[in-house]
């Protein structure tokens, strides 16, 4: 279901000047830049346009074009449309690698065209080159248009192709979108189409780690030329054709596709166009497309028609919220989305706690209160991330050290961290309660358990730290204290208990007053 655009109010006088057939001027008398949304196209031949229109017209007025297709290591460029008095005022047949040619960008512009306007219009971009290849291959149309190696894998080689399409990429994007900038418009990247991977198809694993070098170089310096956070822009990558080149492939192509979902379940804000019902060859062999490599015009405004859904999809989410789940902990995130808030509601598992939580990248951690949390909504195009951190608890062991002729004492032997330390503690008779105490050994310190009345145990709430439970008790009436070596309790006979005595540490301190007997 597609969302209409509704433009704020840019003032009556608000006109577009042409200056030129299909040439686009300044924008005239605007108040305020005049709002545009950019989708970007690049990669190799069925990126550029190698797909005849046959029997295929259309013009789409409320999204321009500007980009340039097979510029040559020599400079040449098949067409080059990067200057404001150059861009077409819309999308039709033609600007793939020649007139009568379409490229994705045809069907994109049929997708989206509906959900802009004259007053908020829809740019595509385009840098792409025939035959160019994702590694550093340095032969064929790689050899002709250079290739798209990434920028951190060492980038452009002057006086190679090394890295030659991605360059120009990022510099073409900028002067198209500097150019939109100085006439009065206010672009915002909304997505990518990546139609690549046809050169590469015979090295799946190479690629997948090529290609998300090269997801994050181009959000990296799209975001330096932009001024805007375009780290989680949309990139929608083409699924190769099952049937490219020859039936004989079709092992290759398997794989490759595999790798491609696999790569868009792996990076955030990536996702694939299926092409699986789009051939290029038949059952028998026979070319059904362009020609081997390339669709047939209908299959490429098909292709173009689902890139397009998919790019406005993630670019304009009926969903904005998007969750990512970190830390070693378990734990569930629900939310519910209001007509101006979202509210969270944060559960840890038995064994975890919650330990972060991120919106947009700021801590928000001690605005949860009881497991909830509320945030604005985000404006229409943006999307609201949160990072949530759960921690596996720690298994803290507990000992015990009491005099079992004094008391009895029940506990747990165990307990995660920061849960609840519950104690029995029940004395003999003529005997009383003098202390129950937590010594963690840790902090070798001691804290004190508080009697419930209600469950008539001793607790302490929010343990961290491994440690012994000590139980003093005395005679009723004697003053004798069990910890203080004071009196008879002091002449009685000591020792540990059936199972091993506490600490090292622990026995030093008790050594100093009166040895208790301990259990574990």
């Amino acid at each position: 279901m597609k969302k209409k655009f509704f433009a704020a109010a840019l003032g009556a006088a608000m006109v577009l000047s042409l200056t030129g057939a299909g040439a686009i001027g300044t924008v005239a008398s605007a108040a305020e830049p005049v709002p545009i949304d950019m989708y970007l196209i690049a990669g190799q031949s069925n990126a550029a346009g190698y797909s005849t229109a046959t029997g295929i017209s259309g013009e789409f007025s409320n999204v321009m074009y500007g980009g340039e297709v097979n510029r040559t290591l020599a400079g040449d460029a098949a067409y080059s449309w990067l200057e404001l008095n150059d861009f077409k005022d819309s999308v039709t047949v033609g600007y793939g690698r020649q007139s009568g040619y379409i490229g994705p960008e045809f069907g994109i512009a049929e997708t989206i065209n509906g959900n802009y306007s004259e007053d908020h219009k829809a740019f595509i971009f385009k840098s792409a080159a025939g035959g160019s290849s994702l590694n550093n291959r340095l032969d064929g149309e790689s050899g002709t248009y250079g290739n798209w190696f990434p920028r951190s894998e060492g980038g452009r080689s002057e006086g190679t192709p090394t890295g030659v399409q991605y360059d120009n990429f990022v510099s073409n994007f900028e002067k198209v979108y500097t150019a939109l900038k100085n006439s009065g418009y206010a672009p915002k990247v909304r997505g990518m189409f990546w139609m690549q991977g046809e050169a590469d198809i015979a090295e799946p694993v190479l690629y997948k780690r090529l290609i998300k070098v090269l997801i994050s170089d181009i959000r990296e310096d799209l975001s330096a030329i932009a001024k805007d956070d375009l780290s989680a822009m949309p990139f929608i990558m083409g699924e190769v054709a099952l049937t490219f080149g020859s039936l004989d492939n079709l092992p290759l192509t398997q794989a490759f596709v595999q790798m491609q979902r696999q790569v868009a379940s792996e990076v955030d804000e990536v996702y694939t166009v299926d092409t699986s019902d789009l051939p290029i060859r038949g059952e028998q062999g026979n070319v059904i497309g362009t020609d081997q490599y390339h669709w047939s015009g209908e299959d490429m405004h098909t292709l173009g028609n689902r890139a397009g859904d998919k790019l406005y999809e993630a670019a304009f989410p009926k969903d904005p919220v998007r969750i990512t789940k970190s830390g070693t902990g378990s734990g569930s995130v629900d939310y519910e989305i209001g007509e101006t808030t979202v509210e969270f509601t944060l559960s840890s598992g038995e064994d975890s706690r919650l330990s972060k939580v991120l919106v947009g990248g700021k801590p928000v951690t001690d605005r949860v209160e009881n497991g909830k949390l509320t945030v604005d909504l985000p404006e229409a195009g943006e999307k609201l991330r949160v990072t949530v951190e759960f921690t596996k608890l720690r298994t803290l062991t507990i000992g015990y050290e009491f005099d079992e002729a004094m008391v009895s004492v029940e506990g747990a032997e165990s307990m995660l961290e920061e849960g609840l330390l519950s104690v029995a503690v029940t004395p003999k008779s003529g005997y009383e309660i003098v202390a129950v105490e937590f010594i963690g050994n840790a902090a070798f310190r001691a804290d004190a358990l508080h009697y419930n009345a209600e469950t008539e145990r001793y607790e302490l709430t929010g343990n961290r730290a491994d440690g012994t439970v000590r139980v003093s008790a005395r005679k009723i009436g004697s003053g004798d204290e069990a910890d203080g070596g004071n009196g008879g309790a002091a002449e009685e006979k000591r020792g540990c208990g059936s199972t091993v005595c506490a600490g090292a540490a622990l026995l030093a301190v008790a050594a100093a007053a009166v040895a208790f007997k301990k259990r574990h």
